[in-house]
């Protein structure tokens, strides 16, 4: 599938996992207790793309529903989606990974837990008495989905470690991963602003800040990193205090009656 009729997801994809994926393996070779591979699980939930929407609303490369990212501790407001940020995303799902690997003692249940629920392959295990994946399988306890689950991310991760042999490589843009920085920011700033500062397009700023649901950085996070190509950091960092929407330091939210 992900070479036939799949394939042009399947560059895609990989294009997309070029601009994150570095982050993403950094946190997770920073975690013995994961296997280093499982930074290419967003191939499969999301195609590697942070503002990825599903038909459930799950959101993010990870694909973190809200009541899941709430526990997690990750930020969903009207300017941020934390679900949406590839480091704390990652996070997030280290330690969800972890958690359902506690309970199943298997990484192939694990897997399939992520996409299922915890519930439900715990449910489908006592029903029919199995206790691997493959029984689980054969026994039709698993709906379509959960059941090739492991196997799509297999396929996916073989994809991606042979691209040239599956031809994938020579379709595939040629740009690498950009080099990138983070400015800094002391007070909230207008993106728009940044964009046409640094002479970039804001789109640029967009794809390297996915978290940001709005064109304004949060007006309450003292110290917010804005991730830039490099060469936009070293041009705006001398006149900062320029690109500074105004000087708020606090939020209070009211609610009214």
């Amino acid at each position: 599938v992900y070479l036939t009729r799949g394939r042009e997801y399947t560059i895609r994809a990989i294009e997309r996992s070029m601009l994150y994926r570095g982050t993403v393996e950094e946190i997770i070779r920073g975690d013995p207790g994961i296997p280093p591979d499982i930074s290419l699980l967003p191939l499969l939930e999301s195609g590697y793309d942070p503002r990825a929407v599903s038909r459930s609303k799950a959101v993010g490369a990870w694909q973190f529903l809200g009541k899941t990212s709430k526990i997690l501790g990750l930020r969903t407001d009207r300017f941020v989606d934390e679900r949406r940020d590839p480091a704390k995303s990652t996070v997030a799902a280290v330690r969800h990974l972890k958690n359902l690997n506690s309970i199943f003692n298997s990484w192939e249940l694990t897997l399939a837990a992520y996409n299922g629920g915890a519930g439900y392959v715990k449910r489908a295990m006592l029903r029919t008495r199995k206790t691997s994946l493959l029984e689980l399988k054969r026994s039709g306890a698993l709906r379509g989905e959960t059941s090739e689950y492991v196997s799509r991310y297999a396929a996916l991760m073989v994809i991606y470690k042979n691209r040239e042999l599956f031809a994938i490589a020579e379709d595939m843009g040629k740009t690498g991963p950009p080099v990138t920085g983070t400015l800094e920011l002391e007070y909230p700033v207008d993106i728009r602003s940044v964009a046409e500062k640094a002479g970039i397009a804001l789109e640029t700023i967009q794809r390297l800040n996915p978290e940001l649901s709005t064109n304004l950085t949060p007006p309450d996070i003292k110290g917010y990193g804005l991730r830039l190509p490099a060469d936009a950091v070293r041009r705006l960092e001398p006149d900062k205090e320029s690109l500074y929407a105004f000087k708020c330091t606090t939020v209070k939210r009211h609610i009214v009656r």
